[in-house]
């Protein structure tokens, strides 16, 4: 059992027991119809399995995609997901071997970062991913007073078709200037929008209901997708629960308009949003912040970084330094010797025998590569080890961006 030395990109006949397999490893089954349906999203050439004795034991599928790094250079990145084992095969080298030759594949390409959500959190770590994104989870009561602010723009509920073409055009000025974010492919906005739904997907709600912000020159800076939980008080009084499915501002102000706008609902008394960025505006746009409840405080999308010179040039830096960095990687995709020359004009990062100012594991980069954790917390819980002083607080300083990093896709 175990690993026989045959992982492979998989053919249109293993088509239906991939999927199977990557299923049952999630506690699922395939519906009718639904490896077909999912095949037309595939790269076969990016759609691997390990096999044991002629039968596909794991799984793991990869797409091409761009990452968002600080200062909105957009890289050519790996999109890893459907990694699965059966759990007859646990423990045995199959994900290991499945990850190994995905991010070969990935190098052979081009491909300077890799990407993915994780399941369960200790797996990653060991094949260099780091936790590089963060998101929380909103609850706050409906009938809060908004800060007064002026009224600048309009807000119009909008159909799925309508908003199919907008909010693609607002998701894409987001993914201009917010780190982390990736790209949406269109089938996506298909399925999320309810326009196509595919066997095994996910049912867009019923009720569900979108709006679009609009400012005083008519431009569409922001759109939320929403829902509600129709319910009454023991009083008869109104007890709805709106869920906002998703949000996506490139202004305050349509941020500020859409939180009002989704509150004003009549019958509405809790509203409950999911995934939202750490930076989240919200409690600063009420009267009373302890009206919105901050929780679910959890790692979004994790890094792998492939090619270290080539990302730290292409991120932007808020102040001048200087840095000699040792990556260390046990899979010798990125380990090396670094310095980097940075500042908000631009970067050089380059090889160098000179004695390193800093060591850290590469999936401790991944982490720190958007600007999303700091690094004096990071070293002194042994994730990096400091040579000169003040390498730290430098690296930190170097690092820190002003937008916090999230991906608003989950992949």
């Amino acid at each position: 059992m175990g690993v026989t030395g045959t992982i492979r990109p998989i053919g249109e006949d293993d088509v239906e027991e991939w999927t199977a397999t990557m299923l049952a490893a999630f506690h699922a089954v395939p519906v009718e119809g639904e490896a077909a349906a999912r095949r037309a999203r595939w790269d076969l050439e990016r759609t691997l399995a390990a096999v044991d004795g002629g039968r596909i034991v794991g799984t793991l599928r990869s797409f091409r995609t761009e990452v968002t790094l600080p200062g909105g250079a957009q890289e050519p990145a790996s999109g890893i997901t459907n990694a699965a084992v059966l759990p007859t095969h646990r423990r045995q080298g199959n994900l290991s071997a499945l990850m190994h030759e995905d991010l070969s594949r990935s190098i052979g390409r081009g491909e300077r970062l890799a990407v993915l959500g994780t399941a369960e959190y200790p797996i990653y770590p060991r094949y260099g991913f780091g936790p590089a994104t963060e998101l929380m989870d909103i609850e706050l009561d409906a009938t809060v007073d908004f800060v007064a602010r002026p009224e600048t723009g309009t807000v119009d509920l909008v159909s799925p078709s309508d908003l199919r073409k907008i909010g693609l055009e607002v998701y894409e000025r987001v993914r201009a200037v917010r780190p982390g974010t990736i790209i949406r492919p269109e089938m996506r906005w298909d399925v999320e929008l309810g326009i196509v739904v595919p066997p095994g997907e996910d049912v867009v709600p019923k009720h569900a209901m979108a709006a679009l912000y609009r400012d005083a020159a008519g431009v569409a800076q922001g759109f939320a997708r929403f829902h509600s939980d129709q319910a009454w008080g023991p009083d008869h009084r109104p007890a709805s629960v709106m869920t906002i499915d998703e949000m996506l501002v490139v202004t305050p102000d349509a941020s500020a308009a859409l939180w009002r706008f989704v509150c004003s609902i009549d019958l509405v008394r809790r509203v409950k949003a999911g995934d939202r960025p750490v930076d989240e505006l919200l409690p600063w746009l009420v009267s009373d912040a302890r009206a919105v409840q901050r929780g679910g405080l959890g790692d979004g999308m994790w890094v792998r970084v492939l090619d270290v010179p080539a990302v730290l040039e292409a991120r932007r830096y808020p102040t001048e330094g200087s840095l000699v960095i040792e990556v260390v990687d046990p899979l010798d995709h990125a380990a090396g010797r670094f310095r980097l020359d940075a500042g908000p004009e631009g970067a050089v990062c380059e090889r160098t025998d000179r004695p390193a100012d800093i060591t850290l594991p590469v999936g401790t980069l991944g982490s720190v590569v958007l600007g999303a954790h700091r690094w004096p917390v990071l070293a002194a819980a042994g994730a990096m080890r400091e040579h000169a002083p003040g390498a730290v607080e430098r690296g930190d300083r170097l690092f820190d961006w002003p937008i916090a990093p999230w991906c608003p896709i989950e992949f």
